[in-house]
């Protein structure tokens, strides 16, 4: 926490050496501008809010506080800490001494915790206090700029003291002086960029203030300090915070408002910097995460549209695996950035994931957040501002065609258009149905020029059945775009009183596109579809009339083999001229395409694949590529590869060198590899009687195998505190079951219940699967479940054994708890109370002794039948009194065992006569 939490009694170190500040004595401080004092600054402090990141923080001082003529104030008696959390210092306006008021000057202090601040606190403010603090609360200050937003949610609290104790780290509080308190060891605070940027703020600072874009040192501040579209700042926090959020804008020009030469904060830097991110540096480390780029600047966006994606890497560095704890967003206008990422939670050495960020700008103007990496590092978390701007969608007008849709059929299609009245382009983010039932495409892309159209299909693809009976259900076609009226939305409704489900038994393998394929001028394909119908439906038929620009070209033969609500029908092409042909029957769309006589033939092949390598660093692949004549002469075939990596591939036995029209079969070709990467070629199919060609890109990924672990759970049933079950065995492997061929890693979490008696690791081996054992050993009490992480330090791959067991540990249970025997006279002796000793916990408890102690001259004694008594079980220990002289007597019962309770004690009272 912050070094202020000490500050009780301490003295004033000067802003600078051979300076000195006068100083008031009580809760206060100084402020400075550069080496000049500030007079009439109004001082406020302020307890963070608790309500989200930029949240409004609340002012604390009961009454206003000025700055006397040497810059110093009081403010104790004038707050109290009663539920106040991080406190932080403002001081705005003032005199820097010029003798007048400064409006743009504005400078804090981060405290920390409220219960800091003694009797005798000293707060310094000044430039550097000012970078520390804004720099370091960036991700929790409000997007307008305002010092009065600085706040957190519960969820990210930590976060939130972590960087007021950072600012301390930075700058001292006490004194204003760079490098601050307990700099965390190994750790290099930039302070000559940080005496850079504070001499930069202060050429604002001691002036009478300006407006941006006008020829003062503020107006100059202010301009460099604008990001595109944000309105310029108007104080000099709200300037820094828009450096902060934007550590790259205007690097150069913003170095050079530095003054040259008698500079209030030394020694500064030589060149410019990179950029003006400041952070504490770590030493190198065996841990380290590096992460680019260091802050991301979108591209303005329409208010409700989403952006392009933009990477960012996270690379260790270092050569000692990094344990990710967290990556998320966090800052003021969190909800309008989102991420995804492939990190795992261990990232080994020289391992590099990915983050994709993106905006959707849910209002006007600026909008700012922090992407934030949380992990074991020294220099953790760290952060990569994240900015961009909302504007107002202006294209359009924009309309579609009809405002609903309603399908009886699944399968069917049904075609809205887009139209854009405008005279600029439309940019398209989205096409949504918000129900996976119904399938939306489109001819439209990302953007659609003015005064054009484009066509939206939306096909029916799935169907509810319950109770019998086909239920309706529905969904809301959504286009979102940069349209002022924007977004346009078509309610979609389904009856399903029918569904088309998947055909079966045709040459085109048509799905629900149904798609009859290409085929010649005069040539027939036909498919075979199953129709259903509700069960209340009537009658049970498919048929009738093709309609549509090609319906002489589609032929049916209706429903035939009726069974029960399902009827099966087949549907035939003939194209009767070149391109694609459309027809609908029943709400149905069919499509096929026609062409001209000669050869021809389609493939269909899994072109993008995944191979892994073997334990001997060998990746084997055998593949078949299918062919279909839909032409009209017979076909003879030579295979050939060509690319990049074209010597990976090879025909091993084709079986397919020739083909009768109308005819399939399938070629077979091979792929080799001996190491990782991406491997590309072209196979070339070509008709050796015609010339005719198919060219089929192929690209095959070559990856390890994740480490597979049998089995994948482990139970070790109760064990006792304090010991150690008997070893069960695991075995780590690749994909086949064979050996990895890498080194294996194992790891158990921090504070493990669980131990390796075989070790963590096993080497690399291309003859034996790695077998490892893992006992339990338990400290903590009742139902564990952990986890074992195996990672293969070749790939950096993982995968996790699921471990558990229950933690046993006897518990006593006394009752009474302490006896008080009725007055009796000396000489006599009462009737045994019974003290009962139930074991309330989970394994066996022993009892080893059971004393009286200081019982005088026999005055009580005790018997039991208390050994070893099982889980819930008891036993008892009968206790009487009997008094040889008159008075109050007492006495304690000690019971020894192997509880973690012992020794448990029973207390005894009673008075003689």
């Amino acid at each position: 926490m912050l070094g202020l939490l000490a500050l009780t009694g301490c003295s004033l170190s000067p802003t600078k050496p051979g300076s000195s500040v006068p100083r008031l004595k009580g809760i206060g401080g100084n402020i400075h501008g550069g080496q000049q004092p500030v007079s009439g600054a109004t001082i406020q402090l302020y307890t963070v809010g608790t309500t989200g990141d930029g949240s409004a923080a609340t002012p604390m001082l009961t009454s206003t506080v000025k700055s006397d003529a040497n810059g110093n104030f009081l403010f104790g008696g004038l707050f109290s800490c009663t539920n106040a959390t991080m406190v932080y210092l403002t001081a705005t306006g003032g005199d820097p001494g010029l003798g007048t008021n400064n409006p743009n000057l504005s400078m804090m202090t981060a405290i920390g915790p409220c219960s800091s601040i003694m009797s005798n606190t000293f707060v310094m403010i000044n430039e550097l206090t000012t970078v520390a603090a804004v720099s370091t609360l960036a991700p929790f200050m409000g997007a307008s700029g305002s010092a009065a937003n600085i706040g957190s949610s519960p969820t990210d609290v930590s976060s939130l003291t972590a960087a007021f104790t950072l600012s301390s780290e930075l700058v001292d509080p006490t004194t204003g002086e760079t490098p601050g308190q307990m700099v965390p060891t190994g750790m290099t605070v930039p302070s000559a960029e940080i005496d850079t940027l504070a001499d930069v703020l202060s050429t604002c600072i001691n002036s009478a203030g300006g407006t941006a874009g006008d020829s003062s040192a503020c107006g100059h501040l202010f301009s460099l300090m604008t990001p595109a579209t944000a309105a310029a700042p108007t104080n000099t926090i709200a300037a820094l915070l828009n450096l902060a959020n934007n550590p790259t804008l205007n690097t150069t020009a913003v170095y050079s408002l530095a003054p040259a030469a008698a500079a209030p904060f030394q020694p500064g830097l030589t060149t410019a910097p990179p950029d003006f991110q400041i952070r504490l540096m770590a030493p190198a480390s065996s841990m380290t995460l590096q992460l680019s780029p260091t802050s991301v600047t979108f591209p303005a966006e329409s208010v409700g549209l989403t952006s392009v994606a933009v990477p960012v890497t996270i690379t260790n560095t270092g050569s000692a695996a990094v344990t990710i704890s967290s990556i998320g967003v966090v800052g003021p206008n969190a909800a309008d950035f989102t991420e995804t990422n492939n990190c795992t939670s261990t990232v080994q050495p020289t391992v590099t994931c990915f983050v994709e960020v993106t905006m959707k700008p849910s209002a006007l103007g600026a909008r700012n957040g922090y992407l934030s990496v949380v992990s074991n590092t020294s220099d953790s978390p760290q952060y990569v501002a994240l900015t961009g701007a909302g504007v107002t969608p202006s294209a359009g007008p924009v309309t579609v065609s009809a405002t609903s849709l309603s399908f009886s059929l699944a399968g069917s299609s049904q075609d809205i258009t887009l139209s854009n009245y405008g005279t600029t382009p439309l940019t398209i983010a989205s096409i949504t149905s918000g129900n996976s039932s119904f399938l939306p495409t489109s001819n439209c892309g990302t953007m659609l020029p003015a005064q054009s159209v484009c066509t939206i299909s939306v096909q029916s693809i799935g169907f509810l059945y319950q109770f019998g009976n086909y239920q309706p259900f529905g969904g809301l076609l959504t286009i979102d775009d940069d349209a002022s009226a924007g977004p346009q939305t078509v309610q979609l409704g389904s009856l399903n009183n029918a569904e088309v489900s998947n055909p079966a038994g045709n040459a085109t393998n048509i799905r629900f596109n149904f798609d009859l394929g290409t085929w010649a001028i005069g040539d027939s394909a036909s498919g075979t579809f199953v129709y259903s119908v509700d069960i209340a439906a009537n009658p049970l038929s498919f048929g009738g009339t093709f309609t549509g620009p090609a319906a002489s070209d589609f032929s049916t033969s209706g429903c035939s083999l009726p069974y029960g609500v399902q009827c099966s029908f087949t549907v035939t092409f003939t194209p009767s001229a070149t391109g694609v042909r459309t027809a609908s029957i029943n709400g149905v769309k069919f499509t096929g395409t026609g062409q001209a006589a000669g050869p021809s033939f389609i493939t269909s092949t899994d072109a993008n694949q995944f191979v892994y390598l073997s334990n001997t660093n060998v990746a084997n692949s055998t593949n078949t590529v299918g062919i279909t004549n839909n032409g009209t002469t017979p076909l003879n075939f030579s295979f050939s590869f060509s690319g990049a990596n074209a010597g990976n591939f090879g025909a091993q036995s084709p079986g397919c060198t020739s083909l009768a029209p109308r005819a399939t079969c399938s070629a077979s070709y091979g792929f080799t590899a001996n190491s990782l990467g991406t491997y590309s070629a072209l196979l070339k199919i070509t008709d050796t009687n015609s010339s005719f060609s198919q060219t089929v890109p192929l690209t095959f990924h070559v990856s390890y195998w994740d480490p597979l672990v049998s089995p994948y759970s482990l139970n070790f049933g109760t064990e006792p505190l304090g010991t150690t079950s008997s070893a069960q065995t695991f075995t780590v492997s690749d994909g086949n079951l064979q050996p990895l061929g890498h080194p294996i890693s194992v790891s158990l979490q921090p504070s493990s219940n669980f131990t390796l008696p075989q070790g963590s690791s096993c080497p690399a081996s291309t003859t034996q699967v790695c077998t490892l054992s893992i006992a339990f050993d338990p400290h903590d009490i009742g139902a564990i479940h952990e986890y074992l992480t195996v990672t293969d330090l070749t790939s950096g791959k993982t995968n996790t054994v699921q471990v558990s067991g229950t933690g046993g540990s006897p518990a006593v249970s006394l009752s009474p708890g302490s006896i008080t025997f009725p007055a009796r006279s000396v000489g006599t002796t009462s009737v045994p109370t019974i003290v009962t000793l139930t074991n309330t916990g989970t394994t066996s408890l022993t009892v080893s002794q059971i004393n009286v102690l200081g019982a005088v001259n026999g005055n009580f004694t005790e018997t039991n039948n208390c050994t070893t008594v099982a889980p819930s079980g008891t036993c008892s220990i009968n206790v009487t009194f009997a008094p040889t002289a008159a008075g109050p007597q007492s006495a304690t019962i000690q019971i020894l065992s192997n509880a973690a309770s012992s020794p448990d004690t029973i207390s005894l009272s009673g008075t003689a006569n």
